[in-house]
C-alpha cells in the first residue's frame, strides 16, 4: 500500500496549506517505512520467499545428488564384488577337479605299488624256485658220462 493511497500525504497536505508541510510528512513517513522494512516487519515478496525456498530446494538437491553417488559407488563396489565372487567359485571349481584328479594320481600310485609289490614276490618265489631246479640238476647225474 502506497502512502498517497493512504492518504498520510493528502491529508499532511491539507493540514499544513503548503508544499513543504506535505514534503516533510512524506519525508518522515518515509523514514517510518524504511525503519520498518529494516527491522523486517514488512511481510516478504515472492521474489524473496522463491530465494528462500531455492536455498532449502538447493539443500536437497545437494543431499540428493551425495545420495545418487553414494548410490553409484555402491553399485559399482557389488559389481566388482560379483566379479571377485565368480572368479572365486571358478577358482574354487578348478581347484577342487584339481583336487579330485590329485585324489584319483594318489589311487593309481598306491594299486601300481601294490601290484609292483606283488610282483617282486612273485618275481623272487620264480627265481628261488629257478635255484632249486637248478641245484637238483647239478646234484643229478652228469650230463656227459666221462669216458
Amino acid at each position: 500500500m502506497t502512502l498517497y493511497r493512504s492518504g498520510a500525504i493528502r491529508s499532511a497536505g491539507r493540514k499544513t496549506g503548503n508544499v513543504k508541510g506535505a514534503v516533510g510528512a512524506v519525508l518522515a513517513l518515509s523514514l517510518l517505512s524504511l525503519g520498518a522494512c529494516a527491522s523486517d516487519m514488512r511481510p516478504r515478496n515472492s521474489g524473496e520467499r522463491l530465494s528462500d525456498r531455492g536455498a532449502a530446494i538447493e539443500g536437497y538437491g545437494t543431499a540428493w545428488s551425495n545420495a545418487q553417488n553414494s548410490v553409484r559407488k555402491g553399485e559399482e563396489s557389488v559389481r566388482k564384488s560379483d566379479q571377485s565372487l565368480a572368479k572365486g567359485e571358478r577358482d574354487l571349481a578348478r581347484a577342487r577337479a584339481k583336487v579330485v584328479k590329485a585324489e584319483q594320481q594318489i589311487s593309481d600310485a598306491y594299486a601300481d605299488k601294490a601290484a609292483a609289490e606283488a610282483r617282486i614276490v612273485d618275481g623272487r618265489g620264480k627265481m628261488s624256485r629257478a635255484e632249486e631246479d637248478y641245484a637238483a640238476t647239478r646234484a643229478g647225474p652228469p650230463a656227459i658220462v666221462p669216458q
